[in-house]
């Protein structure tokens, strides 16, 4: 059964050109790591060595740090605790908008959702499960 046109386009998480663009990121470090190295296989490894730290300790630690730490707090049933880690998360997006905007080729992330709205939403997931259905409502309407 063929679907209708623009069928599940909104449930798609991830822009098709991001994934080119999160590739771009890694080429590049390889790519520097192969003509500083002077070797393609040593280049290689060094490269994907130098693009593993950057994903997991500079964007993962500590730009995604307050979304992290809200996953791990709801996660534990602190419900409390993960919506004001989710509400700095939001606060940090807004103020490094510009670097929202470019997650793909400056962070490697092909998420269609930027990061601010991402924290809007857990907000409000945390929201409904403390029975705050209204306050939830009005930040999930923020996202509209």
């Amino acid at each position: 059964m063929k679907a209708k046109p623009g069928f599940g386009r909104a449930s798609r998480t991830t822009r098709r050109w991001g994934n080119v663009a999160a590739f771009l990121l890694w080429a590049l470090f390889v790519l520097i790591s192969v003509t500083a190295v002077g070797e393609v296989i040593r280049g290689v490894a060094v490269g994907c060595v130098a693009y593993f730290v950057y994903r997991v300790w500079i964007v993962g630690a500590w730009f995604c740090r307050y979304q992290r730490e809200g996953v791990r707090l709801a996660k534990a049933g602190k419900t409390e605790e993960a919506l004001g880690a989710f509400e700095r998360s939001e606060q940090f997006w807004v103020r490094w908008h510009w670097l929202d905007q470019a997650r793909a080729p400056l962070l490697g992330s092909n998420s269609r959702w930027p990061f601010a709205w991402t924290a809007q939403f857990n907000q409000a997931n945390c929201l409904a499960a403390m029975v705050r259905y209204l306050e939830a409502l009005n930040v999930a309407d923020r996202l509209v």
